[in-house]
């Protein structure tokens, strides 16, 4: 292969003069491709980047003491750790809290299904005991009185 030499080209991104190793080559490094790319994207879709926006837009109020403050990044809720810290354990409390309403309120709920709940076993008892028999001679004749209606139908 030869050596050729390229004539040195001003790069699209930074707008330093680089020597290409190919002819296509736009940009003098990757990290220059990138950024010019983040840029043209920002500009197309109106996007601010947090470390470029003013100190009132990145002014936030922490939820849980009050007070004003400047967060360092677009994920900061609270003003401090501390105040961070008791956020997570009031609502760690509230869910457990939470959690032991929903268990009471399923057990009451089945306490009342079981209440109403009447097996067939105890309506054919009761049935028995109101016609003066024992629940398996009422079964017998209920199965007996089947089989004749069977029949009858055939």
């Amino acid at each position: 292969m030869k050596d050729v030499h390229l004539p040195k080209k001003h790069c699209k991104g930074c707008g330093r003069f680089f020597t290409p190793h190919c002819t296509q080559e736009l940009y003098c490094s990757d990290a220059c491709r990138t950024a010019y790319h983040h840029r043209k994207y920002q500009k197309r879709h109106g996007v601010t980047l947090w470390r470029e926006k003013s100190e009132a837009e990145r002014t936030r109020v922490c939820p849980q003491c009050g007070i004003s403050f400047v967060a360092k990044n677009a994920m900061q809720l609270y003003c401090s750790l501390q105040c961070r810290l008791d956020a997570n354990r009031k609502s760690a409390r509230q869910r457990e809290r939470q959690q032991t309403q929903n268990m009471r309120e399923v057990r009451e709920a089945r306490k009342k299904r079981e209440s109403l709940h009447v097996s067939h076993i105890d309506e054919a008892a009761a049935k028995a005991r109101e016609m003066g028999m024992s629940y398996g001679k009422y079964k017998a004749i209920v199965r007996i009185e089947a089989m004749h209606a069977d029949f009858r139908r055939d």
